[in-house]
């Protein structure tokens, strides 16, 4: 990957190109679900989804790369004749025409590449990979009806794989899985590319000799997620915090320019979608669908639904069922790790010195927000802790919990309860601390009160596990060996 700056004065420009080489770490299944589309005994039309930088372009060229017949890949804003132009050129070149072919219409250019198809000798599965395929779709282009009605005409050749992706999930999602029309029901495989769990993020960190102990890699976690771009601007040279000072609070730091494009790119109007995840993000314990319409001003009808419907698809929220409650109740949090660190940091943030990150985490603010942040990070790996707790072969759901209480019983919040099918519910109590978590007497008195509110107010019969989740473990003291039946160390994902 070549990332190309463009540096202007007065009398020259200087083009200065930085080569930025990714090592590829994980995606097994995903890669597996490619396999075997092109090992399949039919064609097969394959749309990649997943937010802006989470490596859609770099996965799909890796699972192809010894199967590819042609690729080409839209243009942004970019008019038909253009698109055109620069698909006859691709298609010569590629494809070794002894000619430059005239285009006039997509359904010309993929006639075209249909002729290609039927002429080639080729034995195996041939793929075709269309990148950025929503900005190939512009005003009056018909890219969509000559898009389905080649591969109508695939469908029925058994031997060619399509890979269709873009940023614009927005689009994708409206357009192409519900699409009424000519491409009704045709997409057969749909992969969506979710960012890299911790373990993940500790090999990639490792492929790129990146020495971070597990405490900086779960802070690096919390602030800016599994993207792979992000990850991919750390540099061996620097600690966790100087990294996160230059990506974040220097004068047009990559990471603070970012927030902005990032919705451009998905939603293309952003305003909206902005205005959801920034109500969200003042609201840790969610809202539901009412609120977020009151908040924000915007009808609870189509509009919102399909805002939320898109936020949820990019995987910048989460519904959550809270315990007891049914679908109807249902709430949305904010979860994406990048836009609560950017929203809560650098919005608002005036860059006057070097080391603003460093000063940052000795604030009381830090504290009280890191621990929701290592919450957040907890729910996203779910599945991890599961199987650390020897869980994940019973089916469970998992659900927060509040009451207010009343004049027979004080209320409480549980943050992570885990409903298990066997009859026990695990009340998770999820703290955050750079060492061993010490459980005081204090603590350990209100963790009592919370238990019993739980249990009077629930009316529960199950058997209740109260389980720690800490990044190193708990600190063993008679409150803890008295009280705590499972603990679950984020530290032993990585």
């Amino acid at each position: 990957m070549a990332i190309i700056y463009l540096f202007n004065s007065k009398d020259y420009c200087i083009f200065v190109v930085k080569f930025i080489s990714m090592e590829f770490v994980g995606r097994n299944e995903e890669l597996n679900q490619i396999n075997k589309l092109i090992n399949s005994s039919k064609s097969e039309l394959c749309a990649v989804l997943g937010r802006r930088r989470i490596g859609k372009t770099f996965f799909i060229e890796h699972a192809i790369k010894n199967h590819l017949f042609f690729r080409f890949t839209g243009k942004y804003e970019s008019p038909v004749n253009i698109q055109l132009e620069r698909f006859s050129a691709e298609i010569k070149t590629q494809l070794d025409l002894g000619y430059l072919p005239i285009l006039e219409s997509w359904f010309d250019a993929f006639n075209l590449l249909k002729n290609e198809l039927k002429s080639s000798r080729k034995r195996k599965k041939k793929v075709i990979f269309l990148d950025e395929f929503p900005w190939m779709s512009t005003k009056n282009s018909y890219f969509v009806a000559a898009f389905a009605d080649f591969w109508a005409w695939a469908l029925l050749q058994k031997d060619i794989l399509v890979i269709i992706c873009g940023s614009a999930g927005s689009w994708m999602i409206k357009n192409i899985f519900k699409n009424r029309g000519s491409l009704y029901n045709r997409v057969t495989s749909r992969i969506e590319l979710s960012p890299f769990s911790l373990e993940e993020v500790a090999q990639f960190l490792k492929a790129k000799q990146i020495n971070y102990n597990t405490d900086a890699i779960i802070k690096l976690y919390m602030i800016m997620g599994g993207i792979p771009f992000y990850l991919d601007q750390l540099d061996t040279s620097e600690s966790l915090d100087q990294a996160i000072d230059r990506l974040f609070f220097r004068n047009k730091a990559i990471l603070n320019l970012e927030f902005n494009e990032l919705f451009v790119s998905l939603f293309g109007s952003s305003n909206t979608y902005e205005q959801i995840v920034k109500i969200l993000s003042e609201h840790t314990y969610g809202l539901d669908r009412n609120t977020i319409s009151k908040l924000s001003k915007i009808s609870s009808g189509g509009t919102l639904s399909n805002n939320i419907d898109e936020l949820e698809a990019a995987g910048f929220i989460t519904p959550y069922v809270p315990y007891g409650k049914s679908k109807r109740d249902i709430i949305y949090k904010l979860t994406d790790p990048y836009i609560l660190f950017y929203l809560k940091y650098v919005q608002n943030t005036q860059v006057k010195t070097k080391n603003i990150w460093h000063y940052l985490t000795n604030t009381p603010s830090w504290h009280a927000w890191s621990g929701l942040a290592f919450e957040n990070l907890c729910m996203l790996h779910m599945q991890e802790i599961k199987q650390q707790l020897g869980i994940s072969g019973i089916f469970s759901t998992e659900s927060a919990w509040r009451h207010k209480g009343d004049e027979t019983m004080t209320g409480s919040q549980i943050d992570l309860l885990i409903d298990r099918s066997d009859k026990v519910i695990n009340i998770c109590e999820i703290k955050y601390a750079p060492g061993n978590y010490v459980m005081d007497k204090e603590y350990y008195t209100k963790l009592q009160t919370k238990i019993a509110s739980f249990k009077y107010f629930s009316k529960t019969r199950k058997s209740i596990f109260v389980t720690f989740i800490t990044p190193s473990g708990l600190f063993e003291n008679k409150h803890s060996l008295e009280y705590i039946r499972n603990q679950v160390v984020i530290s032993k994902i990585l």
